[in-house]
């Protein structure tokens, strides 16, 4: 774990032209999958993992970065932290399959925020039209690359029976896509949990990205312009969900089954695809969700 949160940090320092100072917390959910970021994530237990100051460029040789030793979280070793942009990537996970997370790119979100007449803080993610004073806020964050969904390996050391599940996570946003979309909130977290494991900035081999696993023609056939952004991520999951609800009348298995293979694979078996992982896949969400729906 150390080794991977230094090889995080410098790959960092050499990606990101400017940064100031800033903390890195480590949150952890019911479901006990770490996750690294510059904010706490609300619901989960977040503690410092690291904190950083930086000068004004990494390119510059006349600046020298100020490092904060602090004691790694795993191990309780020193790290010297030259910087860190937010991630929410899980670097330990007991999935076998996601053992193979590995650094991709930089990725960069943009967030307008405004105060109304009532003094209301609004937060958006498109720039609104016909409002004073909007500030602007432009936030860096690494994306991680993973070899296959969290339920998806073929075989994996995770008893989907009794995996701790995530409850807290992105509660909010869930809560108001179930509701708005007509879908069971147990069926949106089980999604979640055996696409991503509730980790919003991993991209799979075949470019699905996110929280929910989006291919850009999903993200864009629903409205998502950064399926990085929680909110927008998960709003398009959604809304697919309750597309396949409707097409495959409630039943769970074929609305799985679509959601990992395709509507065109479903339709062209009358069922089930036979592909191991859209097996394996159909019966871990039926788990997941089924223990969600009590649990809720």
């Amino acid at each position: 774990m150390l080794s991977r949160l230094c090889y995080l940090v410098c790959i960092l320092c050499l990606w990101v032209p400017s940064v100031s100072a800033g903390t890195l917390y480590r949150c952890v959910g019911a479901d006990e999958v770490p996750q690294f970021t510059e904010k706490k994530i609300p619901g989960m237990q977040c503690r410092t993992a690291a904190t950083f100051t930086n000068a004004v460029s990494n390119s510059d040789p006349k600046t020298t970065p100020v490092i904060t030793p602090v004691k790694n979280v795993e191990s309780g070793e020193g790290v010297e932290n030259k910087q860190s942009a937010s991630s929410n990537e899980s670097l330990v996970s007991s999935s076998n399959a996601n053992k193979e997370v590995k650094f991709l790119r930089m990725g960069y979100s943009t967030t307008y925020t405004w105060l109304d007449a009532d003094d209301v803080r609004h937060f958006a993610s498109s720039k609104p039209q016909g409002v004073a004073n909007v500030v602007t806020k432009r936030t860096e964050y690494p994306i991680f690359s993973i070899p296959t969904c969290y339920a998806c390996g073929l075989t994996s050391s995770v008893n989907f029976s009794n995996v701790k599940l995530n409850l807290t996570a992105y509660a909010n946003e869930v809560r108001l896509s179930a509701k708005k979309y007509s879908v069971d909130e147990a069926i949106v977290r089980a999604i979640i949990h055996a696409e991503s494991a509730f980790r919003p900035h991993v991209v799979s081999p075949k470019n699905a990205q996110g929280l929910m696993q989006l291919i850009p023609g999903t993200a864009k056939r629903f409205g998502v312009r950064d399926a990085f952004d929680p909110a927008q991520n998960i709003e398009g999951g959604v809304q697919y969900l309750a597309f396949l609800q409707k097409r495959y009348k409630n039943n769970l298995t074929l609305i799985a089954a679509a959601y990992n293979a395709g509507e065109g694979a479903v339709d062209k078996y009358n069922g089930v695809p036979p592909y191991k992982e859209t097996k394996n896949y159909v019966v871990r969400v039926g788990q997941l969700a089924e223990r969600y729906r009590k649990a809720l």
